[in-house]
This record gives structure tokens, C-alpha cells and sequence, in this order.
């Protein structure tokens, strides 16, 4: 039975044409689901509400609760000391501060104006009230300014814990599979998408939840030369010359060398739920540089492709789906505005490994840190 060439063999190309959607829906939704966080991050940072200050904790105003001056009872008349109908402060200083002015006596004083009474801080001032005129200490109204500044300073300000997003561009990976004569692992580009929950944020040491998924793909790379026969009745395997003509010799098998030569593209998609310590190595005006360790819990999503052992060619199988993995390595930052351009690199541990798979293996990462 003679071999169908690969352009006429209609079950082949159907399933190569069903891989090769399978590839194309994988990369838009990944393309997408990429987009969906740079569009939201971007979102958030240019969100008017993104950039609005806290509002500290409302202090009641004069208006809502009056605020009795403790006074000097010495210097007020008795008669306007026991009237219940009078307010020294009535309805609330509006902070509004006029001019310096000058009095009769030559004495400097500050106008504050307190619902269109003005009441004069000086040396020695007086005010009239129903026509009587008495001493306002000035020792009263610094220690109410003191008490409402000191109740401002001591309202706590409550500093929000920063989740980011880290979509990350890895160009180049170590071998994740054990090579022999027969073949070579060659690493194609991939991505890797975190997300970082604060957990702790200490000045020394910074303790996150980074759940992670990480899309490896790889090639293999198959050669392969042996000596050969094929057995074909009938078959053209020389020509001889008689007289004045050429006659071909016909045969039935033939000898040769065959070689062998195949490229496939392979996949990995990894899901990670690691706790991650972190550590400020150093830090600049924009630049810093954080030391990290991970662990956790591995899930190996899909794993697709070829592979080879010992010459012989096998479809990879995604066994021992859930594992523990380790990794750690060292981030380099530099600041621009609202986002964090990143490069890094780190070595990894895997305990769930498949068959002629390495168990560690290391990769740089650039990626850009969106705050969330």
C-alpha cells in the first residue's frame, strides 16, 4: 500500500486544521484576558476617584455642638455670668481672619469673626454685651485651638493595603525536558500573569498572596538518520547502457539511509497558589531591587506535545496534575509614574514532574506592575 502524500490526506490535515484553532482560540483568550487587566488598571489610575485624598473623620462644628469656653469668672460681671440666653462663642468660628487693627490705647489685636461678633484677641480687650463690657481671657480661646488641633492630629489615618497586577513577557527558559541524541528542547516565547495580595506589610519583610498562572511553550526538535531498506516491487534502482540506448534496472528492494526530521511545538500551562516573602535589598529615588521566595501549591492546567526517548517518539501526558512548588529570585524596579517596569529572574522546584521532565529549571521575566 503505497503512502498517501501529507497535502492528500484529508484526516491528517483535518486534525492539524482542529489543532491549529485550538491554538489560534488559546492565544486571543489570552490576548484578552491581558487586555481586560491593562484596560482595567488603566482605568483605575485615571479614575477620578482614584485620585481623590481621604476624607478625615468630620469633627463636629460648633453649630452641631457648642463648645463652653471655660471662663474667668472674675472678670464678668455676675449679672451677664448667670444669663442662660448668652453664647460667648454663639454659632461657630469660621476661621476667617481680618486684618490686624490698631485700638484707641495703641495695643495691636487679631479679629477673629464668630457669626458677625467680633471678639478681640489682645492684651487687654474689652466687648460689650447688652452694653456691659467685660474681659475675654485669652488663655480660653488658645486652649479651645489647642484642643481642636489636637483632636485633628489624633484621628488615626488608615493607609489601604495596594493590590497589583504583574503580566510578565518571558523570553527564554531553561530545559524542561531531558535531551538526548535524538533531541533538543527549544523554549518559544511565553507569558506569565500575577496578581499580588498584601497579607503583611512590614518595613523589613513583606508577606504576599500571589496567585499566578504561567503559559510555557516549548518545541522539540527530533533528528534522526538510519541505515534503511524498502521493499518495492517493481522499482527503478539503476540503468544500464546497451548499444545506443539507456534501459533501466529494475528491482525489488532498495537500500539507503533514511532520516528523520521533526519540529513540534509543545505547551505547559501551570496555575500557582503561592505565599511569597519578600525583602527590600535596596531602594533609590526610582530604582529598588526585592529579593523573593514562593511556595505553594502547584496545578498543571494542560500539558501538550511530543517528546522522545531513546529515539522513540511519545505524546506527553499531564500526570500528577497537583504538586508543591518553590521558587525564588530578585526583582529589579524602576518607577515610571503610575506603573513599575520590572526585570527579573528566578529558578523554580516542582515535586509533580512528568515523565523525562526536569524537576528544576530557571527563566528571566520582564513585566510591567499595575496597582490595582
Amino acid at each position: 500500500m503505497s503512502t498517501i502524500h501529507p497535502k492528500l490526506n484529508w484526516r491528517q490535515f483535518q486534525i492539524d486544521r482542529a489543532k491549529k484553532r485550538k491554538r489560534r482560540l488559546l492565544i486571543w483568550w489570552l490576548i484578552g484576558a491581558i487586555s481586560s487587566i491593562a484596560v482595567f488598571a488603566v482605568l483605575s489610575l485615571i479614575s477620578p476617584f482614584a485620585h481623590e485624598t481621604p476624607i478625615p473623620a468630620s469633627i463636629p462644628s460648633p453649630i452641631q455642638q457648642r463648645t463652653i469656653l471655660p471662663m474667668n469668672n472674675s472678670s464678668i460681671p455676675q449679672v451677664i455670668a448667670n444669663k442662660p440666653n448668652i453664647d460667648l462663642l454663639q454659632e461657630g468660628i469660621h476661621n476667617t481672619i481680618e486684618h490686624a487693627s490698631t485700638s484707641r490705647n495703641g495695643l495691636a489685636s487679631m479679629t477673629n469673626r464668630i457669626d458677625d461678633t467680633s471678639v478681640h484677641l489682645g492684651v487687654k480687650k474689652m466687648k460689650v454685651i447688652d452694653g456691659i463690657e467685660y474681659e475675654l481671657n485669652q488663655a480660653c480661646c488658645k486652649g479651645l485651638i489647642a484642643a481642636i488641633g489636637s483632636a485633628i492630629e489624633s484621628i488615626p489615618v488608615i493607609e489601604k493595603k495596594k493590590m497589583f497586577a504583574y503580566p510578565a513577557y518571558i523570553p527564554w527558559t531553561s530545559e524542561r525536558f531531558i535531551s538526548d541524541e535524538f533531541s533538543n528542547y527549544r523554549a518559544l516565547n511565553s507569558i506569565e500573569i500575577q496578581t499580588s495580595i498584601p497579607i503583611s506589610d512590614d518595613s523589613k519583610l513583606k508577606i504576599d498572596f500571589v496567585p499566578a498562572f504561567a503559559h510555557h511553550r516549548f518545541q522539540l526538535q527530533y533528528f534522526d538518520s538510519y541505515a534503511d531498506k524498502k521493499y518495492l516491487p517493481g522499482s527503478i534502482v539503476g540503468y544500464t547502457r546497451n548499444v545506443d540506448s539507456i534501459m533501466p534496472v529494475y528491482g525489488d528492494t532498495v537500500y539507503g539511509m533514511t532520516s528523520r526530521t521533526l519540529r513540534k511545538n509543545g505547551i505547559i500551562q501551570e496555575m500557582t497558589l503561592p505565599i511569597r516573602f519578600s525583602s527590600r535589598v535596596y531602594e533609590g529615588h526610582k530604582i529598588y531591587t526585592d529579593a523573593f521566595i514562593h511556595s505553594g501549591i502547584l496545578m498543571r492546567v494542560s500539558a501538550d506535545g511530543l517528546w522522545s526517548d531513546s529515539g522513540e517518539i511519545y505524546s506527553i501526558e499531564n500526570s500528577d496534575r497537583i504538586g508543591f512548588q518553590m521558587n525564588g529570585g530578585i526583582n529589579v524596579g524602576y518607577q515610571i509614574d503610575s506603573f513599575t517596569l520590572q526585570v527579573g529572574y528566578q529558578f523554580v522546584w516542582q515535586t509533580n514532574v512528568m515523565k523525562n521532565m526536569r524537576s528544576i529549571y530557571h527563566y528571566p521575566s520582564i513585566g510591567i506592575q499595575l496597582e490595582l
